[in-house]
């Protein structure tokens, strides 16, 4: 399938839904541009919809992005990453891999069950 992302400019938010089977190309393509968007909007807050995600790639190659483009994107501290959980399983794994890489790089990511769970979250100061 895909994914899209959207800028919301009332709570200067970024979501980002990653939907189907999508392999690392597409995937890196689409974090790649939310981080372009971050830095055009100013924003700190991220909102990941990962409900009907289905990653045809490896716990190395998640690293392996994060290591390579971390020092280049220039993260603010105090960001956050909010992540609806996924219901397939081998992707809950992924996911939450994902969550511990980016907490141990210095930010703040966290994975919910819901939307009204991980906006919750994310809006809490």
């Amino acid at each position: 399938m895909g994914w899209k992302s959207e800028h919301h400019s009332v709570e200067n938010r970024l979501e980002l839904t990653l939907e189907g089977v999508m392999d690392y190309d597409s995937w890196v393509e689409a974090v790649l541009s939310i981080m372009e968007s971050a830095k055009k909007h100013n924003t700190i807050k991220y909102l990941v919809d990962c409900s009907s995600f289905l990653p045809k790639f490896s716990r190395g190659e998640i690293f392996e992005l994060l290591n390579k483009h971390f020092p280049e994107w220039d993260i603010p501290l105090g960001s956050k990453v909010s992540l609806i959980e996924p219901k397939d399983m081998s992707t809950k794994i992924k996911v939450k891999f994902y969550v511990y890489a980016v907490n141990k790089l210095g930010l703040e990511a966290a994975i919910f069950k819901n939307r009204k769970k991980a906006m919750a979250w994310l809006n809490k100061e």
